[in-house]
């Protein structure tokens, strides 16, 4: 789910607006902006080499890096940004960028472009694992209940959680318009039987009263007794909400993203209330959360800045640093499993599900493994769940071919919904 443009501009990535700790980021990207258009190469290497600081191991900063410092006449260290650029398996028009014209004879120029061309290659072993002919209803979570082998995927637009059971039988379930409004992010608590349902009333949420719109609400959905057992809203005049995704502990607790409030919300089972858990500056866009295994370390994806560990006693924030080689901003899902987290890419080009390992004392991500991208299947990906060694996702959420409103595109055309496997 993409609530804010991540790249934007030929020259410089433009940053998200949020409070205070943004000033910094929103005062060198102007100043790179200005010292570019008018040929100021020392002071626009300066105001990008800030936002690299700021910005550690963002693909779109580290492409201006390399532009900059062709600019200034370092082709070596131009290269060596590229070379790192490349290393992080995402694709970049470097070929024929302006800035990097005096790299093009440079026999490491003509080797970084074809490692970024193979960047951009189909690769992964994923196979469809369900196909609902509900064209156009913009899916975007999957949860999976173990013991009955029932799948649940969530739709925006069809404003519907359908299950599809062992045998590929697809239906929605029975929960009442005024109750769900767009389904979002889902979990099933094995243990409990639960299935946890993020809903939001947006503009794109069809048929929404507009006086509804900002408002976010959690459901309990009972798999056996199939129906609904608990409803939660979240309704503040002035502030609006957006509930993306969750996370469970292992008492049954869920943690719930708002990304457009930009904070986590905690809801404890037969409280009645959504309570305000975390809400830092730093943290913009808050999407996938995972636990480590434990309740005892959160981690969460802020789509513009990466990573976030939150200790769940203190609820101190830490951001998790990366090896150089790995970019984990544009982080969309996310879920620990067997070890490590796995990561819905879809800010980044391409689109992509990686494994990344974790260095739990020095909360470090010290490496990435590609496991699936740019299949021909796919069509913007969204969330994902772990389900023993599997992996289930969401492969055609189709976000970009709608509008603010929900509304097709021209020339966009609906798919079905394609939960894939590997």
């Amino acid at each position: 789910m993409k609530r804010i443009v991540l790249f934007i501009a030929a020259a410089v990535f433009v940053a998200a607006a949020f409070p205070a700790m943004a000033q910094s980021w929103r005062e060198a990207n102007r100043a790179a902006l200005d010292a570019y258009k008018s040929e100021d190469w020392p002071a626009y290497l300066q105001s990008v080499t800030r936002l690299d600081e700021l910005r550690p191991n963002h693909p779109r900063v580290l492409f201006n890096l390399a532009g900059a410092l062709a600019r200034n006449g370092r082709e070596d260290d131009a290269l060596s940004a590229l070379e790192r650029l490349a290393s992080m398996g995402v694709v970049m028009p470097v070929k024929d960028d302006a800035d990097l014209a005096t790299l093009r004879t440079a026999p490491r120029f003509a080797a970084v472009v074809e490692r970024l061309t193979k960047n951009g290659a189909p690769f992964g072993s994923a196979k469809r694992a369900a196909t609902i002919d509900a064209k156009g209803a913009l899916p975007e979570g999957v949860a999976y209940h173990s013991k009955s082998a029932t799948l649940f995927v969530s739709t925006v637009i069809g404003r519907s959680v359908w299950s599809v059971d062992r045998k590929g039988r697809a239906s929605k379930l029975p929960i009442a318009g005024d109750q769900l409004w767009s389904a979002m992010g889902m979990k099933v608590d094995q243990k409990r039987g639960l299935l946890w349902i993020c809903t939001a009333a947006t503009t794109m949420t069809p048929g929404i009263d507009a006086a509804l719109e900002g408002r976010s609400a959690l459901i309990a959905w009972d798999i056996k007794a199939a129906r609904v057992v608990a409803r939660v809203e979240l309704a503040e005049e002035g502030v609006k909400h957006w509930f993306g995704d969750l996370e469970l502990d292992s008492k049954g607790n869920a943690y719930v993203s708002d990304t457009t409030a930009a904070a986590i919300y905690r809801h404890v089972p037969g409280s009645g209330k959504l309570e305000l858990w975390l809400k830092d500056e730093r943290i913009a866009n808050p999407q996938g959360l995972a636990f480590a295994g434990s309740d005892s370390l959160l981690f969460v994806a802020d789509y513009p800045t990466g990573l976030w560990a939150i200790d769940a006693a203190t609820k101190s924030v830490e951001p998790v640093a990366a090896a150089p080689d790995v970019s984990v901003v544009g982080v969309d899902g996310l879920l620990w499993m067997r070890g490590s987290l796995v990561a819905v890419q879809n800010g980044t080009s391409p689109q992509r599900i990686v494994r990344l390992g974790w260095d739990a004392k020095q909360r470090r991500v010290t490496s990435w493994e590609l496991l699936e991208a740019n299949r021909p299947e796919f069509e913007e990906l969204t969330l994902a769940t772990a389900v023993g060694d599997s992996l289930y996702f969401i492969a055609t959420s189709q976000w970009e071919a709608f509008d603010e409103r929900g509304k097709l595109k021209e020339g966009a055309s609906p798919r079905e919904i394609v939960v894939m496997k590997r």
